[in-house]
């Protein structure tokens, strides 16, 4: 069991109140895509993402770039039979 100290805890409560306000907009994208829309959508996250981070490895950002692609590939595996 690990134990966490009372301002680790502040800090996450902090930051999940943060989390709370853009969590309608990321939760669609955190789910496999359903509709040629939402895949889309998905791709063009990507896209976007892959041009902010630029090939920084250690960008904030670079570890949902890598979800993101991870779901689209999921997703080509499932629905196209040359994937």
């Amino acid at each position: 069991m690990h134990i966490i100290s009372q301002r680790r805890v502040k800090e996450f409560a902090e930051h999940l109140q943060e989390a709370i306000q853009i969590w309608p907009y990321l939760d669609p994208l955190l789910k496999p895509p359903q509709t040629e829309e939402e895949f889309s959508t998905l791709l063009a996250m990507i896209d976007y993402l892959a041009n902010t981070i630029n090939s920084v490895e250690n960008h904030p950002l670079h570890s949902l770039l890598m979800l993101f692609s991870r779901l689209a590939w999921e997703n080509e595996q499932a629905h196209d039979p040359r994937a």
